[in-house]
């Protein structure tokens, strides 16, 4: 669709609809060429953040260390090659217009915090005058990470070319189109959007099917999926085998040790039909998610 033939209304797109809602009538900008591929490396990204770090070893044995990162990652398209690169991926809606993509990075994590600590389990001086206590009781080491973090940034879209730009990348894997955002409904703001409920995530009722020949005015990743949180905890026991040429270490490892259910940043498509009835299944995520269910793993360790 050539770009002089295109009009805004102050909130969307308007594509000119052609006789019979024919895409093969949709005037060219070279009538004498069809569909050409291309590939344009062109772009533009930006990344601003606030990071603070404190480490401390407040008593003997225990260290510990806070991060924190406060960021806005912004882009008009965060792939390079391929489509299939991040599973929250959307095209751009139409070639010519490249500050329609432009929005927060697929990648954009606005709030990061992570914490990390060791603690040596310290044992009285009547334990390790024992050769057996020292033995049992001695060596033991716990540590841990703990993360939590904003959730990966989402998008909604719809599969056909609803807005008649002509583009071939609506049918493909990540397209572009999406539908109307309705920001002003209740209960509509992009922090209500996404509802914490993992069976009914997304409020349908904020998103409406675009008129024909309407490009939908939702941009690209507003939303964020419930706040990310995993636990890694281990417990680790240090044994003198022959002084300190041979040594043993026992570990037990926990990842996500709370089994807390994180879902991945995704696109949602299953939105609505080409008619514009709402499917069902709008809302609902699907796999993978962000990250695996409780995982415990024991392990020997010998050192020499």
């Amino acid at each position: 669709m050539p770009p002089s033939l295109v009009t805004f209304n102050g909130s969307n797109y308007i594509f000119p609809i052609p006789a019979g809602n024919n895409l093969r009538l949709i005037q060219r900008i070279n009538p004498n060429f069809g569909q050409i591929r291309s590939t344009d490396f062109a772009g533009h990204s930006s990344y601003h953040s606030l990071q603070a770090n404190l480490v401390q070893r407040p008593a003997k044995g225990l260290s510990y260390q806070i991060a924190y990162t406060f960021s806005k990652a912004i882009d008009n398209g965060s792939n390079t090659a391929a489509d299939n690169e991040n599973l929250n991926t959307v095209g751009a809606p139409w070639a010519f217009c490249e500050r329609c993509n432009r929005g927060p990075s697929d990648y954009d994590i606005p709030h990061s915090f992570v914490l990390n600590f060791q603690y040596d389990i310290p044992v009285f001086a009547s334990v390790k005058s024992s050769a057996v206590a020292n033995t049992v009781l001695g060596g033991w080491q716990v540590g841990g990470i703990y993360t939590r973090q904003s959730g990966g940034a989402y998008n909604v879209r719809i599969t056909t070319d609803r807005a008649f730009t002509g583009s071939a990348i609506v049918g493909a894997t990540q397209g572009g189109q999406r539908p109307n955002y309705l920001r002003n409904a209740p209960g509509c703001s992009p922090a209500e959007v996404t509802t914490g409920d993992i069976s009914h995530l997304i409020r349908t009722s904020c998103f409406s099917f675009p008129a024909a020949g309407v490009l939908g005015n939702l941009g690209r990743d507003l939303f964020h999926m419930p706040v990310f949180r995993n636990l890694d905890f281990s417990v680790f026991k240090n044994q003198n085998l022959r002084g300190e040429k041979l040594k043993m270490q026992f570990r037990a490892e926990m990842f996500n040790i709370l089994n807390n259910t994180n879902l991945s940043a995704n696109t949602f498509a299953n939105t609505f039909s080409g008619t514009g009835a709402l499917q069902p299944t709008f809302g609902t995520p699907t796999a993978p998610t962000a990250n695996q269910s409780r995982q415990i793993q024991f392990g020997l360790r010998l050192l020499f």
